[in-house]
């Protein structure tokens, strides 16, 4: 008899436990900042005025707090990271802005094409010195998005 009193003891424990496990809790879902434009994309860089052309990766995330900023990072090339703007048609840019691992000033301008999974960048870097001076440096990239199977 005892036994039995054990099994069923056991059987209704666990039945209670099995249905607890299965409700669903109730939580506030909450939405963190993204849009399309947000990647990593394989892209052909050009800086014209040293003649050197590269295949290189470049990153494009969200800021933590806005739905209306960017960040344009290359962190193995040119080691940069810039904030932008962006705007509904997923074109971005920022004028003087500030390479926040170099300091230095930089215009950004750019458009990521969504249904093509590709992107176009031009940086202008201002008063650079590599040793002959202070000049201004652009950089162009034309790519498409990392699928991780190149």
């Amino acid at each position: 008899m005892n036994t039995l009193i054990r099994l069923y003891g056991f059987l209704a424990l666990s039945a209670t436990v099995l249905f607890w496990s299965c409700t669903e809790t109730e939580y506030d879902k909450e939405v963190l900042p993204t849009t399309e434009a947000s990647g990593e994309y394989v892209v052909e860089l050009e800086l014209p005025a040293l003649d050197i052309v590269d295949v290189q990766h470049i990153h494009v995330f969200n800021t933590a707090s806005s739905f209306d900023s960017l960040w344009i990072a290359d962190f193995d090339f040119f080691g940069t990271q810039v904030k932008v703007g962006l705007s509904d048609d997923n074109t971005f840019g920022v004028t003087n802005g500030v390479d926040i691992l170099s300091g230095i000033t930089v215009d950004v301008t750019g458009k990521v094409f969504p249904e093509k999974d590709s992107i176009h960048v031009e940086w202008l870097y201002r008063a650079v010195d590599l040793g002959d001076g202070e000049q201004d440096y652009e950089a162009i990239a034309n790519g498409v998005l990392y699928t991780g199977l190149d």
